[in-house]
């Protein structure tokens, strides 16, 4: 039996997920690092797991995401063969990647060409890897991969000979 999913219904999910994943931890994760603070004996180790659990907290309260670098949205979608969807669902993931982007106050890094550099001011296109199985549902795991290797630097080497000046 075909199951109708509406473009609304897919955007609303994508724009409170892209929100979500830059605002929250998952718990299992957070234990995770509260854990390795139990057995980590490097002063400089324990003072950075201590950070990362302060960061989250503040950043589940709603007042600044986790990274600046909120990164490109990555979507892992799972479309069963008998669904239906009332137009174009990547129009409808973008548009979530949007409107979370917006709402959110998410930093847009993404850029429309990576020999161009022109940001897109919106954080799209997302990078979306489609499965089509059996069934009538979508299943998508979204994911915001941070751009930090994205940071233009500048690498020289001195010559020691050279002296300090």
């Amino acid at each position: 039996m075909m199951r109708e999913i509406k473009l609304e219904t897919i955007v609303n999910a994508v724009k409170e997920s892209v929100i979500d994943i830059n605002y929250h931890l998952d718990s299992s994760l957070v234990d995770l690092i509260r854990n390795a603070k139990n057995t980590e004996s490097n002063k400089t180790s324990l003072e950075i797991l201590d950070d990362i659990l302060v960061n989250q907290e503040i950043a589940g309260k709603g007042f600044v995401p986790l990274c600046q670098d909120t990164g490109v949205v990555v979507v892992y979608l799972e479309i069963g063969r008998d669904t239906f969807v009332n137009g174009d669902i990547y129009d409808a993931i973008n548009q979530g990647v949007r409107e979370g982007y917006l709402e959110g106050y998410l930093r847009k890094s993404m850029v429309s060409h990576p020999f161009k550099r022109v940001n897109t001011q919106d954080n799209t296109p997302a990078i979306i890897h489609t499965t089509v199985v059996a069934g009538s549902h979508i299943k998508m795991k979204i994911a915001a991969k941070g751009g930090g290797s994205e940071n233009m630097s500048l690498v020289k080497m001195l010559t020691p000979a050279d002296g300090i000046d």
